[in-house]
């Protein structure tokens, strides 16, 4: 258990590498850890990406490819995007550059939310290229704020591509 915390420790940069270093060979009496634990947390954080990156496609299935009604596809949509949540904040909290994948995908999700969730209220095309507007904007914000020069590029070709698409 005292081999865990300093191993958080160490990938949180709570103490210098040498220092836990020091102290993971100091409780393990120099043996240092075991394989196997360092394979167990490879595989849980190979899992995780990859549970990430399925959410997006699995949006996907979930509202266009099954009969559940409408409401129980929002519900299982929010709960992609709390889980997308907790992961952007674990990211950010261990300054993990897996952080822009969540918020990238956390940011699609969304997206594809608000034009369903549009789309079932109104058949109307103006409010469902209003919600593709705002989350555009949205997205050139966020970027420029933060700095994330990739949202905002992105955010600004869709308004671009939303302009095209209306005058064509």
């Amino acid at each position: 258990m005292i081999v865990n915390e300093i191993l958080y420790w160490k990938e949180s940069r709570l103490l210098p590498r040498e220092y836990c270093d020091f102290l993971i060979a100091l409780y393990t009496e120099g043996d240092g850890i075991q394989p196997k634990q360092q394979l167990w947390k490879k595989s849980a954080f190979f899992l995780d990406i990859m549970l990430i990156l399925l959410m997006l496609p699995l949006s996907f299935l979930v509202i266009y490819f099954t009969q559940f009604s409408p409401v129980m596809q929002t519900f299982i949509i929010f709960l992609f995007l709390l889980f997308l949540s907790v992961h952007i904040a674990v990211f950010r909290k261990n300054n993990s550059i897996y952080f822009h994948l969540a918020l990238i995908i956390f940011l699609l999700v969304f997206f594809i939310l608000s034009v369903h969730l549009v789309n079932l209220m109104t058949e109307t095309n103006r409010f469902i290229q209003g919600v593709v507007l705002l989350n555009v904007l949205a997205w050139v914000v966020l970027g420029y704020s933060k700095k994330y020069h990739y949202l905002t590029a992105s955010g600004i070709i869709g308004v671009l591509l939303l302009v095209i698409f209306l005058v064509l």
